[in-house]
């Protein structure tokens, strides 16, 4: 994986004066790479949510509990 990245970049710049085939093989590792990046995005998002979810989930956990502490048997927990 190490060293197919410094080829990317000098690929590209070869480009125009090269013929189609490798236009195709650019276009393919550059979808390669910008899926790998949108898969690590995705795969951050993912967490950040999570851990927003167990935050919230956190907070209205205590919620419930100090209004179970202030109202007594009233409230189901």
């Amino acid at each position: 994986m190490t060293n197919t990245q410094p080829r990317a970049p000098s690929l590209s710049a070869c480009l125009p004066s090269s013929g189609p085939s490798a236009a195709a093989l650019a276009g393919h590792q550059f979808s390669f790479w910008t899926r790998a990046q949108l898969l690590l995005q995705d795969k951050q998002q993912q967490q950040q949510q999570q851990q927003k979810k167990k935050k919230q989930e956190q907070q209205q956990h205590q919620q419930l509990r100090r209004r179970v502490l202030r109202g007594g048997k009233r409230v189901g927990g």
